[in-house]
């Protein structure tokens, strides 16, 4: 199987010292690399190797 990337983004999600979850969205894509383009496969690799798919279990 092939995998395209067109684009890739990475957000941020933080934990504050009270507990709270907060996101902070990146404010651009990234540049597209060989380097961009492996890692996107091992993700879609490891996301896909995982007999259950939940967002919330997924790090």
């Amino acid at each position: 199987m092939s995998l395209m990337v067109h684009n890739f983004v990475v957000h941020r999600l933080s934990l504050s010292d009270d507990g709270k979850l907060h996101f902070i969205p990146r404010s651009s894509c990234f540049e597209l690399s060989s380097q961009i383009e492996t890692l996107s496969q091992q993700m879609h690799a490891a996301y896909n190797a995982k007999p259950a798919k939940g967002v919330r279990w997924f790090f």
